[in-house]
């Protein structure tokens, strides 16, 4: 497997780079689309990881229909490999850490997803090749997520200890805002001073999605929601939306909202709902508050025919079926409820311990 071929970047390639990456943040690109990025820009890749890596030392894969890493890297010297890295890419808005509970820090389904994806990718790497590995050390990275959203969410010293304690050695996570200021620290001055700073993409969301949840009441924060300017921005609140509705704060006035929301948006455009909340519903790990299942039945019967449906799609998107348990207690007489749930749940789960 040999890694790609290539030259020291020059001052447009560098450029085009910092603005493509920024590109991609605003737009919340998906996986395929980062893929590509790092494959044609590996320099910006070498120059975030806490490694002396070199370009030409990051082989981009991720080849559709095959199990295998998004990209690895090989450490060499003259005479030996010194070490050897996986690098499993996840979408920038999906969220790292969940707060289940007051002082409880959770990693994400698809955080803790992404590190058993890369933990395989790498034994299987030494599988082949155990002559080649023998003696090199192992360095596992996942690029998901903003580091913006731990600052909001470890709040204290006991939530970042948790938060700490709950990657293993040898793991790192990395938020695309982290890859991108480590890269444009490398960058020369001249390149730097093209462009001005840019306010954080995710504060912004957070101020807007903030002023809708302060409206008094479901109607007033619908109301506010519809307000924003265009579908793009109202896109980019959904997922806070579900962290400071249901997560945050289980009232029945924000389980009401919650509805109310999945309604309005699938009354507008019922295609464009549903691939929304595809991409944000299964990316939450179980919590009793978002666990429809647990809701009083006046509450559960407002969500939207089409709510299982588009749930079990999502958790099929994100490879999360924790919700298994959760799932088999729904009641299965509900108008939402999708009867495929519990058995691609089962089945998913029994092939997520198979690979493990």
């Amino acid at each position: 497997m040999k890694p790609l071929a290539v030259h020291q970047p020059t001052v447009n390639s560098l450029t085009h780079a910092r603005d493509q990456f920024r590109q991609l943040l605003e737009e919340d690109a998906v996986e395929g689309m980062w893929q590509s990025f790092f494959a044609e820009n590996p320099f910006v890749l070498s120059s975030a990881l806490p490694l002396r890596v070199e370009p030409q030392d990051i082989t981009p894969l991720g080849r559709p229909g095959r199990s295998e890493a998004d990209l690895i890297f090989f450490q060499r010297s003259a005479r030996e490999m010194i070490s050897f890295g996986v690098i499993e890419l996840k979408r920038s808005n999906e969220p790292v850490i969940i707060l289940p509970r007051r002082n409880i820090v959770q990693l994400s389904a698809n955080a803790t997803t992404a590190m058993l994806q890369a933990k395989h990718y790498a034994s299987s790497l030494e599988a082949l090749e155990r002559a080649i590995f023998l003696g090199s050390k192992k360095h596992l990275f996942v690029v998901m997520g903003l580091s913006s959203e731990l600052e909001r969410k470890l709040t204290s010293d006991l939530l970042r200890t948790q938060a700490r304690n709950l990657v293993p050695p040898g793991v790192q996570i990395l938020g695309y805002d982290t890859v991108l200021s480590r890269f444009e620290e490398t960058l020369p001055l001249k390149i730097l001073s093209l462009a001005p700073a840019q306010a954080s993409l995710t504060d912004s969301i957070q101020r807007r999605a903030e002023w809708c949840l302060e409206g008094n009441g479901a109607s007033e924060i619908l109301g506010r929601w519809n307000a924003l300017d265009g579908l793009l921005e109202r896109k980019r609140c959904l997922r806070f939306f579900v962290e400071r509705l249901l997560l945050e704060d289980s009232s029945g006035t924000n389980r009401q909202s919650f509805c109310a929301l999945l309604c309005e948006h699938s009354a507008t455009d019922r295609e464009q709902a549903e691939h929304w909340w595809e991409e944000t519903l299964g990316g939450f790990s179980p919590t009793d508050r978002l666990d429809v299942g647990n809701w009083p039945k006046a509450d559960a019967a407002l969500l939207p025919s089409w709510f299982g449906t588009v749930f079990l799609r999502s958790l099929q998107r994100h490879m999360n079926f924790a919700w298994r348990g959760r799932i088999s207690s729904w009641p299965r007489s509900a108008p939402w409820y999708d009867a495929r749930m519990l058995d691609e749940a089962t089945l998913y789960a029994a092939w997520q311990a198979h690979t493990r």
